[in-house]
């Protein structure tokens, strides 16, 4: 989807934008993540949350907060690019051509 590292951290800042921050995995005591279900990641066919990748993949639970650190909380799936993105900086490998 993404042919290099600048055009997926574009899309990243663009579908981020608002967010005070985001973080990875379920929110613990919100009973709009369904904690319990929410936890194990699934294959799914709809668009990244982060990213917007249309590639079917595994999604894993995320959350951020929009309007401040004291903002309202948004559940968010995301793809294995932007788990590892979001967690430990990591770029995803993109082809050279």
């Amino acid at each position: 989807m993404y042919s290099n590292a600048q055009e997926y951290l574009d899309a990243l800042k663009q579908r981020l934008e608002g967010f005070a921050c985001v973080s990875n995995g379920a929110c613990p005591s919100c009973e709009a993540c369904g904690y319990e279900q929410a936890v194990a990641p699934h294959f799914s066919w709809l668009p990244c949350d982060a990213c917007g990748s249309v590639l079917g993949g595994t999604r894993y639970p995320a959350h951020g907060r929009v309007g401040g650190l004291d903002g309202r909380i948004i559940h968010l799936e995301i793809c294995e690019n932007c788990l590892f993105y979001i967690e430990y900086g990591t770029l995803p490998h993109f082809k050279k051509e």
